[in-house]
């Protein structure tokens, strides 16, 4: 028996997609959360990791990541534990509390293979786990304009790159991303998540759409398979670039320097992670404020004080300023003056 104390969170679960949200607004005091840790008995979860060349894996790692963690890159590790792969293969994590976990092997070094299982971990200990690797997908495409005259810049000023859609990456790959060849050719390799395409484009360009085989996909999570080399991304870009600006004001009119400005869209179906519809920023010396690049659509705009950093993308926290936001509509290229003034956040 090992017993022990599980990593648990408010109001009082061990599972990290339960806990409870606590909101403090600036300055404010709380001091009424309070709750118990869970004593439970410890186990062991251990087993081997083998390549998809049918060979023992000997560099690399298992973490597990406890099932409906959401709660951003690293909670997983924290919650969950991991450990290394020794030279035959064989891995062992210690002090695991009971639960449902995703089990993550990642194998190797820049050119990777990933193995996941689900798992389920009561009170005793797991022995004799198998887990075999796979690479990741190649995903072959190619950059194009939407009006088909060239580009006026050099292909390596552009980077294409496969963004996760999850927020809780745990010990996840990096994001796969891949240079723009001399022929405005790239490809993206070992691409294992839920991925949106999108670029780093140079100023006076943005991203228009993207599709596949002739099928748009651009805020569409596209899950490649694993081990296969998949053709026909096309990435289109454009010269008509949005532009937004405005003055963030107080009740009475007067500039406000000290707020963030945020814009979402009034659609709370693309209030998604990675979203391009979300935007924020700061306003100038004068309390002006400027964005560009937002893609065609309806949207809100508000301006707080005492934001975090991560708050504006926050689906959760959108849901509780959208009522006091001003409304308005950009289309491509469109260049748009929408003065806003400062919310209260407290109502």
């Amino acid at each position: 028996d090992l017993p022990g104390y599980a990593n648990t969170y408010y109001p009082g679960t061990s599972n990290a997609g339960e806990a409870g949200r606590v909101t403090l607004a600036v300055a404010q005091e709380n001091t009424g959360i309070n709750f118990g840790l869970i004593a439970t008995k410890m186990v062991r979860v251990s087993g081997q990791v083998i390549s998809s060349q049918g060979t023992p894996v000997t560099n690399g790692a298992v973490t597990l990541i406890p099932a409906g963690a959401t709660g951003g890159p690293g909670l997983g590790i924290m919650q969950g534990g991991g450990g290394r792969i020794d030279p035959t293969g064989a891995f062992r994590i210690t002090n695991v509390a009971p639960g449902r976990y995703q089990v993550q092997a990642r194998a190797g070094g820049r050119e990777f293979e990933l193995a996941r299982m689900d798992l389920a971990v009561g009170g005793e200990d797991v022995e004799g786990l198998a887990l075999v690797t796979s690479p990741g997908a190649v995903v072959n495409g190619n950059v194009v304009t939407d009006t088909g005259e060239p580009f006026d810049f050099r292909p390596q000023q552009l980077q294409v790159a496969a963004r996760s859609v999850s927020i809780d990456t745990g010990g996840a790959p990096p994001t796969p991303s891949g240079r723009v060849g001399d022929d405005w050719s790239f490809q993206l390799r070992n691409v294992t998540d839920a991925v949106l395409v999108r670029t780093n484009v140079p100023q006076g360009w943005t991203l228009k759409s993207v599709s596949l085989n002739g099928q748009d996909i651009t805020d569409v999570p596209m899950e490649f398979p694993s081990g296969q080399t998949v053709t026909g991304l096309q990435v289109v870009l454009t010269k008509k670039v949005s532009a937004l600006s405005g003055q963030v004001l107080d009740s009475k009119g007067a500039p406000v320097l000290d707020a963030t400005v945020v814009v979402f869209p009034a659609n709370d179906k693309l209030w998604t992670y990675q979203s391009r519809f979300i935007k924020a920023a700061r306003p100038d010396q004068s309390g002006r404020f400027q964005m560009s690049a937002l893609p065609a659509e309806d949207y809100l705009v508000v301006a707080l004080q005492g934001l975090e950093d991560g708050q504006a993308g926050d689906p959760d926290f959108l849901a509780t300023i959208k009522d006091q936001a001003t409304k308005f509509s950009i289309a491509d290229g469109e260049t748009k003056a929408v003065d806003v003034k400062l919310t209260d956040k407290s109502r």
